[in-house]
């Protein structure tokens, strides 16, 4: 029952142990700087060896011996630790002995706790000695390896430039380059009925989907200008007069995405900057509170910005003077929203620049 409680109390101070804090790495896009780990509780003897970035087969991998030199320490932790409690209760039991007078209820007491010293040694001890001849590796703990990926930014003017076979795929892909006025007809019946420009609601398109109608996203987004179902439906509700839902099918039909596409952003265009906005917490926020740079004047380029991150994206930031929730780069939720909008303008300058505008 004693060797339970005390394999139990070993246990639940592992457990302690595993709950502490580190930083991993600091690493900026210029500069690689490996921190070491920084424990709540400080195990004797543990020294953290630094991370090693390695050249492999071309590849670069990370050398990160923490886990490893950590488990290896406790390890010696906790055997050293079970001898120290080991000697004292040997030599508690044998003071027990020596004072037993002849009892002989306490000579067993003394035997008892020193053969329970004993075999928890022994099972300490064991237990490596049984790993090493099992398979020398298994005490033999190896730093993880993790291979280092390169960020690449792209940039259309790159592209340009590697895109020279029969097939020229000048957008990153996208759209071949024979096909790249497929959709200009339904493009220019869409800006010309909503007061759009045409370009801009091509390039649009572009960044959504590519060039492909029949396209879904992971969130449910279909088509050419990725519109999900419910939002498709609310347009073509109130300014098509359309009494059914629409659905994914009929968004992949190209005329009809690209109408209720063009409907949507005259809508963002038509009132850029929201008067309040929905917190994750569920909670409204007073878009108005604080004044930012989103204005009508610049109502396509905040239109933009709202096709991606929805109308709250425009939400005037409490965090970031004078601009908005997406523009505000202390906000990660919408560092894709910023990217985006880069993408945007610069495919619409690209479509300009080729001669493919509309």
């Amino acid at each position: 029952m004693k060797i339970k409680l005390f394999g139990a109390f070993l246990f639940l101070c592992f457990l302690i142990l595993l709950f502490f804090n580190f930083t991993f790495l600091q690493a900026t896009e210029k500069e690689f700087k490996p921190v070491l780990p920084k424990l709540q509780i400080e195990i004797p003897g543990l020294r953290f060896r630094d991370a090693i970035v390695e050249d492999e087969d071309g590849q670069r991998y990370l050398n990160i011996p923490w886990i490893a030199d950590f488990i290896s320490a406790f390890f010696k932790f906790f055997i050293s630790a079970i001898a120290i409690i080991a000697t004292v209760m040997i030599m508690w039991a044998g003071l027990l002995w020596l004072t037993a007078a002849g009892s002989a209820s306490q000579i067993t007491q003394a035997k008892t706790k020193i053969s329970n010293a004993l075999i928890g040694l022994v099972i300490a001890l064991g237990s490596y000695l049984i790993l090493h001849t099992v398979n020398p590796t298994l005490v033999k703990l190896k730093s993880i390896k993790i291979l280092a990926i390169k960020r690449i930014e792209l940039e259309l003017a790159e592209l340009e430039k590697t895109s020279k076979s029969a097939k020229d795929k000048p957008i990153g892909g996208w759209i071949e380059k024979e096909d790249i006025k497929t959709y200009n007809d339904a493009l220019k019946l869409a800006a010309q009925q909503n007061g759009l420009n045409c370009t801009l609601l091509k390039a649009i398109m572009l960044v959504e989907s590519g060039g492909r109608p029949k396209v879904v996203s992971s969130a449910g987004a279909c088509g050419l200008m990725q519109l999900l179902p419910v939002t498709a439906s609310q347009i073509a509700k109130e300014e098509l007069g359309k009494k059914d839902e629409v659905t994914c099918d009929e968004l992949k039909n190209p005329p009809f995405n690209i109408q209720l596409g063009a409907k949507y952003f005259r809508r963002l265009i038509n009132n850029p900057c929201p008067k309040n906005a929905r917190l994750k917490s569920g909670k409204l926020a007073d878009c108005t509170k604080h004044p930012c740079g989103c204005s009508v004047k610049e109502a396509e380029y905040f239109a933009v910005a709202a096709y991606n991150g929805g109308p709250g994206a425009n939400c005037c930031s409490t965090t970031c003077k004078g601009q908005t929730w997406w523009e505000c780069e202390e906000n990660p939720g919408f560092s894709e929203t910023r990217n985006y909008v880069k993408k945007v303008f610069n495919t619409q300058e690209y479509l300009i620049g080729k001669g493919w505008d509309c």
